[in-house]
């Protein structure tokens, strides 16, 4: 990728040597990088000073061909220079790879029962020939008894060096990145290859050797035996697969954790292809300092500082381009995952009109800023999701007395009046803080009451679920016209106080309040 038939060196690295294909020793010591940062290529400036320790640890990378070899290292440096510094606590390569060089990242798990091999192996190997692909591994957190058998390192990554299918196995060349760490024997490994010593270093030159295929301390690996003992496998593609491209920025204040599972605080996208064909959305969370306090502060393994920064995902609906409510009904639901970017594959439906969703879980910071790129055969469309209804009413109810069961004269229900002299749908999504509930709305009184719509299938669910009755219609002329009763049950503590927020969603404008202010 850097040196290759898709070279990037020369693109993100100053001065360059066009000639040899390598950079050049800057006279003045400075050199300027090219980073795919927080939405856009910035520009970073480095000098040519590297840290040192007071014993014979190296602190930068080094290339143990070729150890005067220096741009490694400063590309390091620089990449460290916008993640924070030398004791940046660590990230994983699929990001690595799209912050250095703007190729598409996708993350693919390993352990997941719907995983598939051949599917895979197809996938990648096709894009290896071409030199579209990039392809690096990650483990999760593994024994100590497993890092000695195997010579893996737990929570670190591994470069795919080459991919080969002969008698029957596919077989992955991966590389060994430490120069002090565990040494592959191949023990462990099903059918484990040593591969040949090689003194070729990485700017073409020899180390006094005849350059041979291979570099030390790689290990050719069965397709199956990586799936069973890594974590995770990163992809980053090659962007000028796609002839398109649309980048949206935007910024959004993260939903209270009560409505948690509703989608209507949610961003939301319309996306549709006139001539239809393949689609990639992919998300970008922006770095922020405050994540990399988060980081800093762990006290246990990667794993675990994940979990306090959060997960998000992206969701896909046929619903026409409009804005959803909740997540049922979806097409698509991403893995939620702990990168700060996510991918979703769509193959769209000429002119249909597909809506985009983020959804998160867990994320700690009040608000974030994102950035959605959109990469296409095919010109695509891409603007802001509407809503379907063109009015919408919003009340939270801090103080709804919660008793066992909450019937429509008590403080629990809200009353909904049309009061537009048309038609009108009414759609309402609600959530309470109660234990459980239920949600259903009535017209009319006592032995009158006529239950309009009612949430799920009327039977009682988690009340941290978001609720949302069918859309019904309001025709003044008819019975249902006049005053709507939100009723409102719940199973919890006798006496307790709980929160209700109701969005109301119409053709046409109504009120809604309690029902004593009626």
């Amino acid at each position: 990728m850097l040196t290759g038939k898709h070279s990037v060196l020369s693109t993100i690295i100053y001065p360059f040597d066009h000639n040899s294909g390598y950079p050049r020793i800057s006279e003045s010591g400075k050199y300027v990088f090219r980073m795919n940062f927080n939405g856009c290529w910035r520009r970073v400036v480095v000098d040519d000073r590297l840290p040192a320790s007071k014993t014979n640890r190296t602190l930068f990378v080094v290339d143990r061909r070729n150890t005067r070899l220096i741009w490694p290292a400063l590309l390091e440096k620089a990449y460290l220079k916008v993640r924070g510094g030398y004791d940046f606590p660590g990230s994983n390569s699929g990001t690595d790879l799209w912050v250095l060089t703007g190729w598409i990242p996708e993350q693919l798990f390993l352990q997941r029962e719907d995983f598939d091999l051949s599917t895979t192996w197809r996938r990648i190997k096709a894009a290896h020939e071409t030199q579209d692909v990039v392809v690096t591994l990650g483990t999760g957190r593994i024994s100590a008894e497993e890092e000695e058998v195997m010579g893996l390192v737990g929570e670190h990554d591994y470069a795919v060096l080459d991919m080969d299918c002969s008698d029957g196995i596919r077989k992955l060349l991966i590389k060994n990145p430490w120069c002090n760490g565990p040494v592959w024997t191949g023990a462990g490994w099903s059918t484990p290859q040593q591969s040949p010593r090689a003194g070729m270093s990485l700017d073409g030159e020899t180390a006094g050797q005849e350059p041979e295929l291979y570099p030390s301390g790689t290990l050719w690996v069965a397709f199956e035996d990586v799936a069973q003992h890594f974590e995770s496998m990163y992809l980053n593609w090659n962007p000028k697969l796609f002839p398109h491209r649309q980048d949206r920025h935007f910024s959004w204040s993260t939903p209270p954790k009560y409505l948690a599972a509703s989608l209507v605080r949610n961003v939301q996208y319309s996306i549709s292809c006139p001539r239809g064909g393949l689609v990639w959305m992919l998300v970008s969370r922006h770095f922020v300092d405050q994540e990399l306090v988060i980081m800093r502060n762990r006290r246990d393994s990667m794993a675990a500082v994940a979990e306090q920064l959060g997960y998000m995902s992206i969701l896909i609906f046929e619903t026409n381009g409009k804005r959803v409510q909740t997540s049922e009904g979806h097409l698509y639901r991403g893995p939620y995952v702990d990168s700060p970017q996510t991918l979703a594959r769509l193959e769209t439906e000429p002119g249909k009109q597909y809506t985009i969703v983020l959804d998160q879980q867990e994320l700690p910071l009040e608000s974030y800023r994102f950035t959605l790129t959109v990469f296409s055969e095919f010109p695509v469309e891409v603007r802001e999701a509407q809503e379907e209804m063109s009015h919408s009413k919003e009340m939270i109810e801090e103080r709804m007395r919660a008793p066992i069961q909450v019937s429509w004269l008590t403080r629990g229900s809200v009353c909904v009046r049309n009061v537009s002299p048309k038609g009108s749908r009414d759609e309402v999504v609600r959530q309470s803080s109660s234990p459980m509930i239920r949600v259903y709305i009535v017209h009319g009184w006592g032995p009158q009451q006529l239950v309009i719509a009612e949430s799920g299938d009327g039977e009682f669910v988690e009340s941290t679920a978001a609720l949302r009755t069918p859309e019904f219609d309001l025709e003044p002329e008819r019975t249902h016209s006049g005053q709507m009763w939100l009723v409102v049950e719940t199973i919890g503590v006798p006496n307790a106080l709980a929160s209700l927020e109701m969005d109301v969603f119409s053709d046409s404008p109504v009120q809604v309040g309690p029902w004593q202010s009626w």
